[in-house]
């Protein structure tokens, strides 16, 4: 029986290997990346409850999910900096570059030591909030992922949109954005430009030649609304898309 989680401390960066099906005997099972700000392991157990029965019908095949946890949500996943959002909050500190090159770097190479045959297989990266945010980002700086996924995404970031139109996929690939419907409806104004951020961005992604297919899906609720469904969609939809 296959074990649903492996726990790893990567230099004090906790992750965690889960396993999304039983059959994970061929030689390139996908590989979804998702950085975290805190312990999943509830949010991972729903992700099983909802995935699980999917990929047992056949509608879905196996795949693994390694979580990590950003030591600094805001710093760890921003693209530059920019100033705090609100009193008593912190700026941001733009190290996502450093970010994506440990992924690269260190937690892949780790990963494919403890499950060997995720090396070839097709690898996505998705998020929510600042991490949906930083899935985006990475597509014009890497070409190792074919699938991104960006969950109520921080795309109302500053400078984010203009900077996504000014650059382009490194390599073919699909994306899936999602949105809660009452998101932009925030009583900050930064927040709430997140609506129109998305649209834009869903827009543009249509006309890039690089985006072999993309979607834009609404769901009920604001930003901290069913985190759970929204992700269980998202890897479905990566899934159907590798």
């Amino acid at each position: 029986m296959v074990k649903e989680a492996i726990a790893i401390d990567i230099n004090s960066i906790r992750c965690s290997i889960n396993f999304f099906g039983s059959d994970f005997s061929g030689s390139k099972i996908p590989l979804f990346i998702m950085p975290v700000a805190v312990d999943v392991s509830e949010l991972i157990e729903g992700l099983h409850m909802r995935l699980n029965p999917v990929i047992k019908s056949g509608e879905a095949s196996s795949h693994v999910l390694v979580t990590f946890e950003a030591k600094d949500w805001n710093d760890d996943l921003s693209p530059w900096s920019a100033p705090a959002i609100g009193r008593n909050q912190k700026a941001f500190g733009g190290f996502a570059d450093k970010t994506l090159q440990w992924i690269q770097d260190v937690l892949i190479p780790k990963v494919t030591l403890f499950v060997p045959n995720v090396r070839d297989g097709k690898k996505g990266l998705l998020g929510y909030s600042m991490a949906g945010l930083f899935a985006l980002w990475a597509m014009s700086r890497t070409d190792i992922f074919s699938v991104y996924a960006s969950c109520s995404g921080s795309l109302w970031y500053d400078g984010f949109v203009e900077y996504f139109k000014k650059t382009a996929p490194q390599a073919p690939c699909c994306v899936y954005l999602s949105l809660g419907d009452k998101e932009e409806f925030a009583r900050n104004p930064k927040f709430a430009a997140v609506g129109n951020a998305t649209r834009e961005i869903a827009a543009h992604l249509k006309t890039l030649p690089m985006i072999e297919d993309s979607a834009l899906i609404w769901n009920p609720g604001g930003h901290t609304g069913a985190v759970g469904e929204s992700l269980a969609k998202a890897q479905l939809w990566m899934k159907k898309h590798l």
